[in-house]
């Protein structure tokens, strides 16, 4: 999966609600007519919130304006949280907020936290909504970017130092050779910082 389904399933908390049987039918006649297979009521209602909330957007009847964190709050103080939520899904609230901080920092939860992540992306988390529905594309856009300038910081550092090393291996450790090393930090760093500033402006 991508990170828009990513943040998805992320975003997913389970609610008790009461609903029209028959209105339940007709989404779901609605989906199976549009080519998807319908494996849960809970799979059901998501997927029709986020149309819902999808058409709502479309229509100017609301913005986005909320990270994950802002709206759990949001729904604390409203006195919406379901009380009957157990550790693990309090746990699971945790986790998809702090990985939210980390895309914002620009790291990937899958390599940053692999035991949390997979612990969200399983079998049995319910299957992302189609299309772009509930997540901001501005706000997967810069995910994205902050992830692979980061990917990139990294992979320059892991090189610069295997550089130094390669220096230090060789014996090389006069003054020229060391002023020669740092030129050449100079470089890439500016290197670094023109790419930066080039993908800001894509």
């Amino acid at each position: 999966m991508g990170i828009i389904d990513d943040i998805k399933q992320e975003r997913s908390v389970g609610i008790s609600a009461r609903c029209d049987l028959v209105t339940l039918a007709e989404l779901t006649i609605y989906w199976t007519d549009q080519g998807y297979n319908i494996k849960s009521v809970s799979q059901l209602v998501s997927w029709s919130l986020n149309l819902l909330k999808d058409a709502l957007e479309q229509n100017e009847k609301i913005t986005p304006s909320m990270d994950f964190a802002k709206a759990y709050q949001f729904m604390q103080n409203k006195n919406l949280v379901q009380q009957s939520y157990s550790k693990r899904d309090k746990k699971k609230i945790a986790s998809a907020i702090r990985f939210e901080g980390m895309r914002e920092e620009g790291n990937d939860p899958r390599y940053e936290d692999p035991t949390s992540y997979n612990m969200l992306h399983n079998r049995k988390s319910v299957e992302p909504s189609p299309d772009n529905t509930a997540v901001s594309a501005n706000d997967i856009a810069l995910t994205k970017q902050l992830i692979n300038q980061n990917r990139f910081k990294k992979t320059l550092e892991e090189k610069k130092s295997e550089a130094l090393a390669g220096y230090s291996k060789a014996g090389f450790t006069t003054e020229s050779s060391i002023e020669e090393v740092q030129q050449r930090d100079a470089q890439q760093d500016s290197e670094l910082d023109e790419l930066i500033n080039r993908r800001k402006g894509e």
